[in-house]
């Protein structure tokens, strides 16, 4: 018995022949490199496979991005491959689908996407989630190119140490959001190049011991909400009048 991916995905994306083409294609890839890592994952009988790495695709009601309309991907319960031959179908499976796809307003991804992001410039929300591949984010990771981008949002990235300066050449970026990073030491001064940040939050990041004072040079920036931080954490003086505690 072969499990039918056409039929899988069409059952679910039937209204949407675009989506549909471009996700047949995605769990083709990533079927065929479950059957070869994860053999045991692939239940015949039953018609189903647990892959290396889920993806769903949603349309994106304009109603809640000011009008805009446009789609959500989320990768999610999986990671990539330790082998590099077949990190690379992994990877090229999410890019074929990200090149395929139109309007791509948000994406949540627990894989490190951030090398691809120049595929897609109408990103307005940006959520790594769990994604403990990387101790800091290329400077590929295509910044300049997220000119709409108005939610940076890194949750349980365990291994990220740092964030690249590139992080300033957000124009749009109005929340900017460090959840559970346990390793993340150092938010870079570049921040304070951002015009429209209004919001910084910061919770359970156990190796962060202060913030850069150049975050008073932003006429937009309203809070900083922070909890669980370690004993010791250090505020500039010009900042307190910012700061809600969780």
């Amino acid at each position: 018995m072969q499990i039918n991916i056409e039929e899988w995905v069409e059952s679910y994306y039937r209204k949407f022949p675009i989506i549909s083409k471009a996700l047949i294609q995605y769990w083709k890839t990533i079927f065929e490199l479950t059957k070869l890592l994860k053999p045991e994952n692939i239940r015949y009988h039953q018609d189903y496979f647990l892959p290396l790495l889920f993806c769903e695709v949603g349309y994106e009601d304009p109603q809640s991005h000011d009008g805009i309309a446009g789609w959500e991907i989320k990768f999610f319960s999986g990671n990539y491959p330790e082998n590099t031959v077949h990190r690379k179908t992994m990877e090229s499976a999410i890019i074929g689908l990200l090149e395929k796809i139109p309007n791509v307003l948000t994406i949540q991804s627990s894989v490190d996407i951030t090398p691809f992001l120049d595929i897609t410039p109408d990103l307005l929300l940006l959520c790594l989630e769990s994604c403990n591949t990387t101790k800091t984010l290329s400077p590929k990771i295509g910044l300049c190119s997220l000119k709409k981008l108005h939610t940076l949002y890194f949750r349980g990235c365990n291994d990220l140490e740092c964030i690249p300066p590139e992080i300033g050449n957000l124009p749009n970026l109005k929340y900017l959001i460090f959840e559970s990073c346990s390793n993340l030491k150092k938010i870079p001064t570049e921040i304070g190049n951002l015009p429209n940040l209004c919001e910084l939050r910061i919770i359970f990041c156990n190796n962060l011991h202060t913030l850069p004072d150049s975050i008073c040079k932003i006429a937009t920036f309203s809070k900083i909400k922070i909890g669980n931080l370690p004993n010791g954490f250090f505020i500039p003086d010009c900042l307190h009048s910012y700061i809600y505690k969780y």
